[in-house]
């Protein structure tokens, strides 16, 4: 595409007092506005940056940091916006060159390209082992956003170094702006041992950066602002306030913390988020139709159906994504999309966002260690006008081989309810790439129409389109389906992951009687240790103070770790009597007398008030 305005490219040279020893972090970006820059960068002694730069190497302009600093930040302004630059920076007898671009004007009709991802203390040696950064920049960001946790301890001083080692390559071309994490450590005391503050230049500084660049408008907020309950109503009065004068067509919002967030797979709900904790912080993203929100933290891959007033709102709703770096993610609530389900795939994971004209287009990629590449694992784009969905399903007849499947996927990822018609007719086909495209697609946009189209797939011949005609089910299914959901449940013939989308199909749909039964007939049959463990998660939920006595039968003699936890979690619930989970799961069968005692002999008043 092109665009009205030039080109220049400027000349930059930035130097400093030479020392024999070069840099102790080498040069990286920071603050890049449309005028301009901060350049960063520190060796083993204090001294001072200065920068000359001019147009066309004419160098006749300067700026200079501050003096005797051991952490050099040099501001260079009146640049020209859009503009391609070089710089050089001098330690000693090092030399580091490298180009960037300084930041559009804000413009509708400038497009955008980003990157996110977060949780990256964690990542040890990936990023070099996996090429992270190589495929990373075949989308040709223009800046990145880190939700949080660079380091394990932002207050230790060591730990600094190997983080900006392992960006120096992006760092040193673009600008990496961080929501602080609570890794990161606080602001507001031990202020001298604050090193992320002092490694950074954030755009309108902290705690709540912002900045406009072409068609996107982005704001992060440091994570004490989100959770300390002092500074909650104020951070949230200044979001409101803030985003009331925002005219961007896309909006995003990063933070640590996430809003919603199914938590990591295990016994346990570690680290769900039904939405409850952050009301304030969701009635004004609504207010101003935020596009996306940014979090990490917890480490998983997790996107959520557009919501809004905390339910699915295909059209209006806010693009919530949980990108904490990794791939460890529990079963789907009713807000997923889609998480991360482990088989496969690990860190690093990253998040590009196109934001065009007529769509913003999310795609996410994580690593295959069975592949030795990174592979896209999810797809999501929000629509301006439905003459995008209508163009792209106008041409889906059209379409062959891979454009074809490009389409079917985009019709999916636009969650286009009117295409599932023409979606339906490619399941008959004899291409199964089509198919099993196909049926993903409708399996996404996540209707009761998608259920249509893929129950009579329930027995095709092909597990991955029964697993997408499953997973549509576990989306939304209708009530008068759970007895014969429920029967295929124990069809032992039946692929587990099938069996896994249905339990859940049951969990979340079917009258609690119905999912009970069959539950507890799954628990104690032969099934795979995966779909076992799925019905034990799933009857949480289902079970009351009537089955305590079940619940602890069923314990005695488990063997399964997870299942034996997940009971224990269950009875913790039911019961209102708290015995540690991990504890009872690493317990011999046979030897849990003391705990069932326990659960069975809690106060009837205990057990009414946990209900």
């Amino acid at each position: 595409m092109m665009w009205p305005f030039r080109i220049f490219l400027v000349s930059v040279t930035l130097y400093s007092i030479a020392y024999a020893d070069g840099f102790y972090i080498a040069p990286f970006l920071q603050n890049v506005t449309p005028d301009g820059v901060t350049v960063i960068y520190q060796t083993n002694e204090n001294g001072q940056g200065v920068v000359e730069y001019g147009l066309e190497g004419a160098f006749d302009q300067k700026a200079a940091g501050p003096e005797n600093e051991m952490i050099r930040k040099v501001r260079i302004t009146g640049l020209k916006p859009d503009t391609a630059y070089s710089y050089r920076v001098r330690a000693g007898s090092e030399a580091k060159e490298h180009t960037f671009k300084t930041a559009p004007l804000p413009s509708a009709d400038r497009e955008v390209t980003f990157a996110i991802f977060g949780d990256t203390r964690r990542w040890e040696n990936k990023v070099e082992e996996t090429g992270f950064i190589q495929d990373l920049m075949r989308w040709k960001p223009e800046f990145f956003l880190i939700n949080g946790d660079l380091v394990v301890k932002g207050h230790d001083y060591s730990l600094w170094k190997p983080h900006f080692d392992r960006f120096a390559e992006i760092g040193a071309t673009h600008m990496i702006l961080t929501a602080r994490g609570n890794h990161e450590g606080t602001m507001l005391t031990d202020i001298e041992n604050d090193w992320f503050a002092k490694y950074h230049d954030n755009p309108n500084g902290e705690p709540y950066s912002h900045f406009t660049w072409g068609n996107v408008h982005v704001v992060a907020l440091a994570w004490e602002q989100t959770v300390n309950p002092a500074m909650v109503k104020p951070t949230a009065d200044w979001l409101d306030a803030h985003l009331g004068e925002v005219k961007s067509p896309y909006t995003f919002v990063s933070q640590h913390f996430p809003i919603y967030c199914t938590g990591y797979h295990g016994p346990t709900d570690s680290r769900k988020q039904p939405g409850d904790d952050m009301i304030l912080f969701k009635n004004v993203l609504d207010k101003h139709n935020v596009t996306a929100h940014m979090s990490g933290h917890t480490h998983i891959f997790e996107r959520h159906y557009p919501v809004r007033d905390n339910k699915r709102d295909d059209r209006n709703g806010v693009h919530y994504l949980v990108n904490g770096g990794d791939i460890n993610a529990n079963y789907g609530e009713w807000w997923t999309a889609y998480t991360d389900n482990g088989s496969g795939y690990t860190k690093p994971t990253y998040t590009i966002y196109q934001c065009k004209k007529d769509r913003m287009d999310i795609r996410t990629f994580a690593w295959s260690e069975e592949r030795k590449k990174f592979e896209q694992i999810d797809r999501d784009i929000a629509w301006k006008d439905e003459a995008t969905p209508k163009g792209v399903l106008g041409s889906l007849a059209s379409l062959k081989g891979e454009e074809q499947l490009d389409a079917i996927e985009q019709l999916g990822a636009m969650l286009y309810a009117p295409a599932i018609p023409a979606l339906s007719k490619l399941l008959k086909s004899d291409d199964a790439a089509a198919r099993q495209r196909a049926a993903w697609a409708i399996s996404m946009i996540g209707t009761k129409e998608s259920v249509m189209a893929l129950q009579a797939y329930l027995d095709d011949t092909d597990a991955e389109v029964r697993y997408q005609a499953a997973r549509a089910l576990e989306v939304t299914m209708p009530e008068p389906m759970a007895k014969d959901i429920a029967i295929r449940v124990g069809d032992a013939a039946q692929d587990a992951r099938v069996r896994i989308k249905l339990i859940g199909a049951l969990q979340h749909h079917a009258p609690a009687a119905v999912t009970r039964a069959a539950m507890l007939d799954v628990i104690a049959s032969g099934a795979p240790e995966n779909v076992r463990q799925r019905a034990a998660y799933a009857l949480t939920r289902v079970v009351g103070q009537g089955d305590v006595k079940t619940l602890t039968k069923a314990i005695e003699n488990e063997k399964d770790a997870y299942v034996t936890a997940r009971l224990a979690f269950t009875l913790n619930k039911v019961t209102g009597f708290t015995q540690n989970p991990d504890q009872v799961g690493k317990s011999n069968p046979g030897e849990r007398k003391e705990f069932i005692e326990k659960w069975r002999n809690a106060p009837k008043e205990k057990t009414a008030a946990a209900l």
